[in-house]
């Protein structure tokens, strides 16, 4: 009687795709930080401009300095300061 080959996992195979999940899971991560980093006007450009007198960043130079109110509290913005990260 012949026995059925069952697939052999080896410990090597398990730890290369442990590897890569958390090689995708970290991925994930950065591009979701990314993504928070970008300006909530324009989408595309990093966040570099800080309203006060509310002190959120929202917005990037060229959308920021040209907002009155706050996008997240709608407080009128009275000074546009520059911020890097």
């Amino acid at each position: 009687m012949q026995r059925k080959k069952e697939p052999i996992i080896s410990l090597h195979g398990l730890h290369v795709v442990r590897v890569r999940n958390k090689i995708a899971a970290i991925e994930l991560e950065n591009a979701q930080m990314q993504q928070r980093l970008r300006c909530k006007m324009c989408l595309c450009k990093e966040l570099s401009i800080v309203f006060l007198p509310c002190g959120h960043l929202l917005a990037c130079e060229q959308c920021g300095v040209n907002t009155i109110t706050c996008l997240a509290c709608k407080v009128a913005v009275t000074r546009h300061v520059k911020f890097t990260i």
